[in-house]
């Protein structure tokens, strides 16, 4: 029996994941079932009055991290499942099976003895290096390039086409700006932009 597929979100992230991900569903066992969201006009209901019914499964589109940290926490507290999304044409040689709600777009590189945590993001063509580990709930959007035994913590954001050196910390609820390079550990909580990264002042 399929199950029943519901995206968490109803934003242009919700939108872009199901532009590429719906040609699968039915191969990877899903029945696309809706989304859920504040947009009651095309959404199934609000994420908040959502009971899980039985054979539902979700996956959460929303890339601002605290947000889908919120949500999905009140969905889980309902009994709700996670499943990944992951696009087949993504190259990954790490074993991700015992994550869940991963969502991982098409052509990300993901390669060995890389660790994720539940939730996390990878947009378009995101590369993520050796022994890279990233946190809980993160979101890596497309064209970043975090480079080998970088270790990026729980509830980051980490913006279109930033670099991260190899060996570099990123702390907890970070946001690193689209376009940075990042060559020095970046403190929990602190945003950086540019090139080399430095503080929004």
């Amino acid at each position: 029996m399929l199950k029943n597929l519901i995206f968490v979100g109803t934003g242009d992230c919700a939108k872009e994941v199901f532009a590429w991900a719906n040609s699968f569903f039915l191969s990877f066992g899903y029945n696309f079932k809706g989304f859920l969201g504040d947009d009651t006009s095309t959404a199934l209901a609000k994420i908040e009055d959502y009971v899980p019914q039985e054979n539902d499964v979700f996956a959460c589109t929303i890339g601002t991290p605290s947000v889908k940290r919120k949500l999905i926490e009140i969905l889980t507290s309902k009994g709700a499942i996670f499943v990944n999304i992951i696009h087949p044409s993504a190259l990954i040689m790490s074993d991700l099976s015992v994550y869940a709600g991963l969502v991982i777009a098409p052509f990300s590189y993901i390669s060995n003895n890389v660790i994720l945590a539940n939730y996390v993001l990878i947009n378009v063509a995101a590369t993520l290096g050796h022994d890279v580990n990233v946190g809980e709930y993160t979101s890596i959007c497309a064209h970043c390039d975090l480079t080998g035994h970088v270790k990026v913590g729980k509830e980051v954001f980490v913006g279109s086409s930033a670099c991260v050196i190899p060996g570099k910390v990123i702390g907890d609820n970070a946001v690193i700006g689209a376009g940075s390079a990042v060559m020095r550990n970046v403190p929990a909580g602190m945003t950086v932009v540019g090139v080399p990264a430095k503080r929004l002042s």
